[in-house]
């Protein structure tokens, strides 16, 4: 009868571990990273090293217009990688439909590191063309 508890117990702990958090072990940015976009034709996938979470992920074009972006709501919850179009986990808003990339076209993809109300700095950019 003694054993039951400790199986219980077991179980219990090894669901809480299963249920943690989104982002896992990734931490918050604490500086400047350095961006890539990744294959994937006009869907590319956005990457940045070092590997931490960051407010938002954002596209423009030549002319800097602004033709998607997906952030989270005043913290730093979205970790790599980030595929154009697609809300990742950890994002409270994000641009539905995306503007359709153009092959051969030059594109930027800059992130953004949540300070303050007051402050969220572009910490990382990457030109692209799909």
């Amino acid at each position: 009868m003694r054993l039951a508890p400790v199986i219980v117990l077991t179980a219990a702990l090894g669901f809480g571990l299963a249920c943690g958090d989104s982002t896992g072990t990734v931490a918050e940015c604490t500086g400047p990273v350095t961006v890539t976009a990744g294959t994937g034709g006009t869907m590319p996938t956005f990457q940045w090293s070092p590997a931490c979470r960051l407010f938002e992920v954002a596209v423009e074009d030549s002319l800097h217009a602004l033709l998607w972006f997906t952030r989270s709501s005043s913290a730093n919850r979205i970790a790599p990688p980030v595929t154009y179009g697609t809300a990742p986990q950890g994002a409270d808003h994000t641009t539905s439909p995306p503007e359709t990339l153009q092959s051969g076209r030059s594109y930027r993809a800059e992130v953004v590191l949540y300070i303050s109300d007051d402050s969220a700095p572009v910490i990382g950019n990457a030109s692209f063309r799909p």
